[in-house]
């Protein structure tokens, strides 16, 4: 097993994570831990509205997980073994670029 795939593995369980927090949330009514997916300074404690932010967040929070899940097994299984760079690359930019936007988004939104 190369770095790579140790790599994926990684993705994979973050990605898993993201849905068992969507679960928790969503399914168990329990409250959503925004420090998963937002900046470490966004609390519960210091969020305007609460009920709305986790409206917010689900949807994109599920979005991640699966995605993440998604990529993992795509990669580690090497389906796209020819474009397997640009695929990394593409990938990492999309969740970067995601990621900038919904912190800004809730930060404007939740946290004034």
């Amino acid at each position: 097993m190369d770095f790579l795939h140790i790599f994926d593995l990684i993705i994979g369980i973050y990605g898993l994570n993201f849905i068992y927090q969507w679960y928790r949330t969503k399914i168990q009514g329990k409250p959503f831990n925004p420090q998963c997916i937002l900046a470490t300074d966004m609390t519960l404690e210091t969020c305007s509205d609460v009920k709305a932010f986790t409206a917010f967040i689900l949807p994109r929070v599920l979005g991640f997980g699966v995605a993440l899940v998604a990529y993992a097994i795509i990669s580690y299984s090497n389906i796209l073994a020819g474009y397997y760079l640009y695929f990394y690359i593409a990938f990492f930019i999309v969740i970067v670029l995601l990621y900038l936007l919904i912190n800004k988004q809730a930060r404007m939104q939740f946290w004034r």
